[in-house]
């Protein structure tokens, strides 16, 4: 997905969560979180938004681990769950939250995640979308749906 594919559809996911009693209230910090996490496993590509902001970051975690490595598994969401249960910011909750929806967005493209990386390589894919199709445009005219029906 590119890089607005994930904001939005994040930001549907929080808005549904919320709805639901899932999420504490949405607060500045919780919306801020989900954006910034959503964007934020693609720092391992150097021509995604967040490495075009921050290239020697990005440049060097791309040589470290390659595009959608260990950024792009759950090893990086386990650690943000651990850290949000212990500091239990907004900004921290949100970032966990929308980093989790970006690794489970990748999981539904052809090219899948590897889930359980650096420890297993291999990739889980659920194939619905190939990055940039027609099929991508649809989930995002629907995850903004989703924006509009949930939105408090």
């Amino acid at each position: 997905m590119n890089y607005t594919a994930h904001v939005v559809t994040a930001a549907a996911g929080l808005t549904a969560t919320a709805s639901y009693g899932w999420m504490p209230d949405l607060s500045v910090w919780i919306i801020t979180g989900t954006a910034a996490g959503a964007l934020l496993p693609d720092i391992d590509a150097a021509r995604s938004w967040i490495g075009r902001r921050i290239p020697v970051l990005s440049h060097t975690v791309s040589f470290l681990f390659g595009h959608r490595g260990v950024t792009h598994s759950i090893l990086p969401v386990a650690a943000l769950i651990a850290a949000a249960s212990v500091y239990s910011s907004g900004f921290l909750i949100g970032l966990t939250f929308g980093y989790a929806m970006h690794v489970a967005c990748d999981m539904f493209s052809k090219a899948g995640v590897p889930l359980f990386a650096p420890f297993i390589t291999k990739r889980f894919a659920i194939p619905l979308y190939r990055t940039g199709g027609m099929s991508e445009y649809v989930i995002v005219m629907a995850s903004l749906y989703g924006l509009y029906v949930y939105w408090p």
